[in-house]
């Protein structure tokens, strides 16, 4: 049976290698080991390095939030190129710079074995990302690449565009939080016409404008691999909306898409509505903290009102209120295939409440309504238990933090609710 040792915070130092060493030796079942946040360097990697060289049952290492620097991946290097059962490294937050990006140059080609490899927060830059884009393009083994947080900038974006359409392996790109801009994610996009493996693309938090998402049509026409764009924490807009939905209108692959905090607006669901309506897809849609409002929610139960794809709505913090939960309960009442619903943060009140209770008692599919952060006072609340309760497919109900329900946690989970939620 194989076993994991976890021994993350321990702070065993440079110094404590060995006995980690000598544990992998004693136990060669050991097949998982996390050694995250326990203060280790160039020293204690060299001691790690041996074994690995030799040790052929280890699979997954994680090292992150140690000050590794490059120097010590580099002693790192000879023995990941010639183990091959490592599949999962996670590497985050170790101070690894160009140095370290360096040693993936060298690393990618050689290895194939490696699956997983997690760099986020690596301070890479330009030149970095370069290096591992290069190293990239001549892999055939990595599935999973996260360079999130790195100040990878459009260029470093576009070297890693051009190394995708030379990798046919890559299935998952993080790229959260860098300074990619527009120029960078046009790359990107473009190389996905060509790429036929990428499956999952996380663009959040990197400055996109709706110049980013004009040419979506283009390259999600032809694709038929991506099955999850996260585009959180950008500034897509209407205009962007209106490409967006271009795109979804003629893409037959995606799954989920990610737009929370987009400053879209009601003009945006209108826009959408085009794309959601000739989707048969989209399982997913995300459009938390922005400003859909009511107005927004009428366009987007016209559009999925014959939907029987869409499995998750996301529409927390829009501003909904109460006619736009009575949109949405009406859209409940149709639906049969809708499973989760975020409404939290929407000054939703009592009779919004009523209307999604009595949704509930007519909707067979609904398993989560979350409504955490609304105004539902005690009447409402009530009523959402009732109809919980009643309901033979919810499984839980999210309250907490509304007037009128005094149980912080305040959330009802099929038998095993917490004291009937207490109401005042």
């Amino acid at each position: 049976m194989s076993e994991s040792l976890l021994w993350s915070g321990k702070r065993i130092g440079n110094s404590g290698i060995q006995r980690v060493v000598d544990a992998l030796v004693d136990a060669p079942e050991i097949c998982a080991v996390d050694l995250s946040k326990n203060g280790m360097g160039m020293e204690g990697m060299s001691f790690l390095g041996r074994h690995l060289s030799t040790d052929v049952g280890l699979t997954s290492l994680n090292l992150s939030s140690n000050p590794l620097t490059g120097e010590g991946l580099r002693h790192l290097l000879p023995a990941l190129r010639k183990n091959h059962s490592l599949r999962r490294m996670n590497l985050a937050n170790t101070d690894l710079g160009l140095s370290g990006a360096a040693c993936f140059l060298e690393l990618l080609p050689d290895n194939q074995t490696l699956s997983h490899l997690t760099l986020s927060n690596n301070g890479f830059g330009e030149g970095g990302a370069a290096l591992i884009a290069e190293g990239l393009a001549r892999n055939r083994g990595l599935l999973v690449l996260d360079l999130s947080c790195n100040n990878v900038t459009a260029a470093g974006a576009q070297a890693l565009a051009r190394a995708l359409t030379k990798n046919s392996t890559l299935r998952r790109l993080e790229l959260w939080r860098n300074r990619i801009e527009d120029a960078g994610a046009v790359s990107l996009l473009r190389a996905l016409q060509n790429n036929r493996a990428l499956q999952y693309l996380d663009l959040g938090c990197c400055g996109l404008t709706p110049v980013s998402v004009c040419g979506l049509s283009d390259a999600l026409g032809p694709n038929t691999t991506l099955r999850h764009l996260a585009l959180p924490n950008n500034w897509v807009g209407d205009r962007g909306a209106r490409h967006l939905a271009s795109a979804l209108a003629t893409n037959r692959s995606l799954c989920a898409v990610v737009l929370s905090s987009n400053r879209l607006t009601a003009e945006s669901a209108k826009f959408l509505v085009s794309g959601l309506q000739g989707n048969v897809t989209l399982t997913h849609l995300d459009l938390a903290a922005n400003d859909v409002q009511n107005e927004g929610c009428s366009f987007l139960v016209k559009a999925l009102i014959h939907n029987t794809t869409l499995r998750l709505l996301n529409l927390a913090r829009n501003q909904i209120g109460d006619e736009g939960a009575k949109h949405l309960s009406d859209w409940l009442i149709a639906n049969t295939t809708v499973e989760t619903l975020n409404l939290s943060n929407n000054r939703i009140c009592g009779a919004g409440g009523h209307h999604l209770a009595h949704a509930m008692s007519r909707n067979s599919t609904l398993q989560e309504l979350h409504l955490r952060f609304n105004r539902l006072g005690t009447g409402g609340a009530k009523a959402l238990l009732e109809a919980a309760q009643r309901s033979k497919a919810l499984q839980k109900l999210d309250l907490a933090y509304n007037n009128g329900v005094t149980t912080w946690r305040a959330h009802w989970v099929g038998s095993d609710s917490e004291d009937e939620e207490d109401l005042r």
